[in-house]
């Protein structure tokens, strides 16, 4: 069915204005056909890494049918054209528009676009707004961009720096609130309008906190690697060391091996030999736990769900949803 993957790059949210372009289903023959001719062409810069020759193939498909998954691709080259912030509000449009159109059949185009678009948090502040006393008339700005409805919900992407956040509406006046955020930082803002804001009451001050900047875990797994390495170099000392216990234990045994009536001056090899065996059997112990660990603080990193690890020198336990 690659004659439905058509698409519309209007750029950031514009997909929830009126739709100029047809959809797949409004479109006729030619249209369909122009626009698949450019998707095809936009696929193929792609794959071959020339992403601003993609990106206007992508853009002129759009300008004959609308659809998420060309949008998509559209997001996708801004990304790879290093433009976080034009990148993360088109995978917003792609979502948007698949809510419009229809949620059922672009379900994993709108999954896709969301986790895609989560890899470009760390590079980017985010405004988790929240708007008392909203109707129908009511517009939010982040940054000096309108965000729709359907988003209000979801992280909003903005330049790191002083960002401005303001809503309105004909009917129940203003607010607004400016903040300061650095890259991978989310500070979450209510607004208030209409009877929902007193007169005279402040705004409430913003809850500012620091994101992993959609990493994947990036600290665990970095944990994981020096855990890892921790146990490594404990495994190793204790093969060293018993190495070197062993070859005490050899030169005792050449020269008493009825281990009766031996010379005094074999006790002092025998402590040394003794010392080396303690060090090693540490050794082995911090390798064992460490090695563990780091297989532990691994796998949690890479999963989204609740996880809950222990590690002993026998045993090693992970449990939690995946």
């Amino acid at each position: 069915m690659l004659g439905l993957l058509l698409g519309l790059p209007l750029g950031p949210f514009g997909p929830t204005t009126a739709l100029a372009q047809p959809t797949v289903d409004e479109a006729s023959e030619e249209e369909k056909n122009s626009a698949r001719e450019h998707y095809h062409l936009g696929a193929e810069a792609y794959r071959e890494e020339r992403y601003q020759e993609a990106l206007e193939a992508f853009g002129a498909s759009g300008k004959f049918v609308v659809s998420p998954n060309t949008q998509l691709m559209h997001a996708r080259c801004l990304r790879a054209l290093d433009k976080p912030l034009e990148a993360y509000h088109s995978f917003g449009d792609v979502i948007a528009l698949a809510e419009r159109l229809d949620p059922a059949k672009y379900a994993d185009t709108a999954a896709t676009a969301r986790e895609e678009r989560s890899t470009l948090e760390g590079r980017l502040a985010l405004i988790a707004a929240k708007v008392k006393g909203a109707g129908d008339g009511t517009k939010l700005m982040v940054g000096g961009i309108e965000i729709p409805h359907v988003l209000w919900g979801e992280p909003i992407a903005a330049r790191p720096g002083e960002i401005r956040i303001e809503v309105s509406d004909p009917e129940r006046g203003e607010d607004s609130a400016t903040v300061e955020l650095a890259a991978g930082m989310t500070a979450a803002i209510t607004l208030e309008l209409g009877e929902a804001k007193a007169p005279g009451q402040p705004a409430p001050a913003p809850v500012i906190t620091q994101s992993d900047g959609g990493n994947g875990g990036g600290g665990l797994r970095i944990a994981a690697y020096v855990s890892a390495g921790v146990g490594l170099a404990g495994l190793a000392a204790f093969g060293i060391l018993g190495s070197m216990s062993q070859s005490k234990f050899d030169d005792l045994e050449a020269q008493c091996s009825s281990r009766t009536d031996c010379s005094p001056e074999l006790r002092d090899t025998a402590d040394s030999g003794a010392t080396q065996q303690t060090f090693a059997n540490v050794g082995l112990g911090v390798g064992v736990v460490g090695v563990a660990a780091g297989v532990v603080l691994f796998l949690i990193s890479g999963s989204d769900g609740d996880v809950e690890a222990s590690a002993g020198l026998n045993s090693m336990q992970l449990k939690g949803r995946f």
